[in-house]
């Protein structure tokens, strides 16, 4: 207990005075990544949790975009919506894309489970077993795919999960925040290789979230200027300080992008010097370089 409120007494400065500590942070970070993997320059890692129905729709509209700048991405899938969308599904296998294990079902989605508005870390352990499994199970009999990812619907973490995760052989999960992960934003590896989702350097106690400009505003973003601005300085952040920079978008937010156009968002992206890699070659470039030298 006195190691946690140590912790939120050291991140408090770093949180909610990001202009003055993230630098100092950012380089701290770098250093570490450096110095535990052995990496020469950042890593840049695009995710989309496809958790609506909306969501699979307008990601199939962001394929060729992808393919035009030869980038690649993990896509969070959810195995109801895989059974429902296997095309696209099967498109983004074909153009090289990633999908991570994000549960058959997402509790608590109101499109999936209206009659049940639990949530993830509320399920029983048998429960869980069965929502890993059962998308693991149904991805690789009818996709020809066996994920290797996992991602919590909602982050909400339950303890059942790691043993199930470990017996399906997964080789990362992508569940912690930066500032809230046991070693501030350095991936780590606890039987299980963990990749944290990188802090935002004007908030770095916040992550990236697209759903929290249009859909669901709580003051995290003013405008779409300033969700641009965001993504622009993580980009530089992770160039200059050679970071493992992981964020989560949600395809129906990035569809509706106007300024600029998510094209520019993709466009920015490439013009930096940087790696840009999927999930699963993040966690085989993480482990060839530390945890197996």
């Amino acid at each position: 207990m006195g190691l946690k409120i140590i912790k939120k007494i050291c991140t408090a400065p770093v949180k909610y005075i990001p202009s003055v500590f993230y630098p100092v942070y950012a380089s701290r970070l770098g250093r570490q990544i450096k110095k535990k993997f052995n990496l020469s320059r950042g890593i840049f890692c695009l995710s989309f949790d496809n958790d609506y129905r909306a969501d699979n729709v307008a990601a199939e509209l962001l394929l060729p975009e992808l393919a035009n700048r030869n980038i690649p991405v993990t896509w969070a899938v959810i195995g109801k919506w895989v059974e429902e969308f296997k095309d696209f599904h099967l498109k983004a296998i074909s153009a090289g894309h990633e999908l991570m294990n994000h549960s058959w079902s997402h509790p608590d989605s109101p499109e999936l489970r209206p009659e049940d508005a639990r949530k993830f870390d509320s399920l029983s352990d048998l429960e869980v077993f069965e929502e890993i499994n059962k998308n693991h199970d149904f991805c690789f009999e009818h996709l020809n795919y066996k994920m290797k990812g996992f991602r919590f619907p909602h982050f909400r973490f339950h303890p059942a999960a790691k043993e199930i995760l470990k017996k399906l052989g997964y080789e990362y999960t992508s569940n912690e925040f930066s500032m809230d992960s046991s070693e501030w934003g350095v991936p780590y590896k606890n039987e299980i290789l963990e990749i944290p989702l990188a802090g935002i350097p004007r908030r770095p106690g916040r992550t990236v979230e697209s759903y929290r400009l249009f859909r669901n505003p709580d003051g995290l973003y003013k405008n779409e200027d300033q969700f641009f601005l965001d993504f622009e300085s993580l980009l530089h952040a992770t160039e200059k300080y050679g970071l493992v920079t992981c964020i989560y978008l949600d395809a129906i937010d990035m569809a509706q992008l106007k300024r600029p156009h998510f094209n520019e968002y993709l466009d920015t992206l490439c013009r930096h010097d940087i790696d840009v890699l999927t999930y699963g070659e993040v966690a085989r470039r993480l482990n060839d370089g530390a945890f197996e030298r």
